[in-house]
């Protein structure tokens, strides 16, 4: 009876530590993606086996040690075949995380910008090279994920970018900058716009549904 007592204090602990929470069988993560807070939600699982599900909240991804968390994010989202949602921004490791998930679903936005992805390739942060292989695994799990072969292809325009700063905005629902403007989904940058999607080229073929994302009613 005290040990079980002890592992419900536990799991309590290590779910508050990191800002995030366990809402019935949904995972809220908030904020950064780091080795804590990626090591919270393995352990959590461990002690919780009915979470089956991780919402990520406005999330700029991870900001450093990509390889290590990648390898948490493998373990706890893609191999444990957890289902996965996102409301707010989810940029860098987030997307992938977010994509990795075995169903996947944008939720709509609390705040005053929908809800999007922004996706990039794996850096190698001393050489500033492009980590292929790892990109490329990644791609090809999200591809297997989406059930859709063309998908792997329409992804690695990422690989066009010139610097760290370019990647690929994939928004919940289609947008337009500018009077008249045609609407689009996605929006590719090579690195020189400052990551400002009004500046970024349109890529007509990407929505979220050739993803195989699902997209929640509403705004």
């Amino acid at each position: 009876m005290i040990k079980e007592i002890l592992i419900v204090i536990l799991a309590m602990f290590l779910v508050a530590s990191c800002n995030e929470k366990a809402i019935g069988n949904v995972y809220v993560f908030n904020g950064a993606m780091s080795m804590e807070s990626m090591r919270s939600l393995s352990q959590t699982f461990q002690l919780n086996p009915d979470i089956d599900t991780v919402e990520f909240r406005d999330s700029l991804g991870t900001p450093s040690y990509a390889l290590l968390v990648l390898k948490e994010v493998n373990k706890s989202i893609y191999e444990r075949k957890t289902k996965t949602l996102v409301k707010g921004r989810c940029m860098s490791m987030c997307a992938f995380a977010f994509l990795l998930g075995s169903s996947r679903q944008m939720l709509a936005s609390d705040r005053n910008y929908q809800t999007y992805l922004f996706i990039h390739p794996i850096w190698d942060t001393e050489s500033r090279e492009i980590i292929y292989g790892q990109t490329e695994r990644i791609l090809d799990q999200i591809a297997e994920r989406s059930g859709n072969s063309k998908s792997r292809e329409m992804l690695e325009i990422i690989f066009d970018v010139k610097n760290e700063k370019g990647g690929l905005y994939i928004f919940r629902n289609p947008i337009g900058f500018g009077v008249n403007a045609e609407k689009y989904h996605a929006y590719f940058c090579d690195g020189t716009e400052e990551r400002d999607p009004k500046k970024c080229k349109p890529v007509p073929g990407i929505t979220p549904g050739t993803l195989g994302v699902v997209v929640q009613d509403g705004k």
